[in-house]
């Protein structure tokens, strides 16, 4: 279950400091996974997109124009 469902959510929780894990990024997933306890094993995730999908927030986010070719 994913706490944030957009990018600008996950910029939003990043600014406030709600969450200060990294956002790991590989060729089919882009995730963040929060330490849920003292025990490192303890994880949650609480985002989770494909990695196009994330490019295509951020350049909304950012104003510039897109296009899929």
């Amino acid at each position: 279950m994913t706490s944030y469902e957009t990018l600008r959510d996950l910029q939003a929780a990043y600014k406030s400091g709600a969450i200060t894990d990294p956002l790991m990024l590989d060729n089919d997933s882009a995730s963040v996974y929060v330490q849920t306890g003292s025990d490192m094993e303890n994880y949650e995730g609480v985002f989770e997109m494909h990695p196009d999908d994330v490019m295509e927030q951020a350049l909304d986010l950012l104003g510039i124009p897109h296009e899929h070719v």
